[in-house]
């Protein structure tokens, strides 16, 4: 967490692919920690499917009422 603070609060830091590459890598292992999901999974996900599931959008409310 710490180098995600970093990098992100350095005003001056030149963002280069491999900047974009470590700040990804970081956030995708919190997110992987945090969720105890197959590593690499949420590095997969597009934008759209994030979205999705955070809106709760997968699963329709006439599912979880029958289960």
């Amino acid at each position: 967490m710490s180098r995600i603070c970093e990098m992100i609060d350095d005003d001056y830091l030149i963002w280069t692919a491999a900047e974009f590459i470590e700040l990804r890598s970081l956030l995708v292992s919190r997110i992987t920690l945090f969720n105890s999901r197959i590593g690499g999974e949420p590095a997969r996900l597009f934008l759209r499917e994030w979205q999705d599931a955070e809106s709760n959008v997968w699963i329709s409310d006439e599912m979880v009422e029958r289960v």
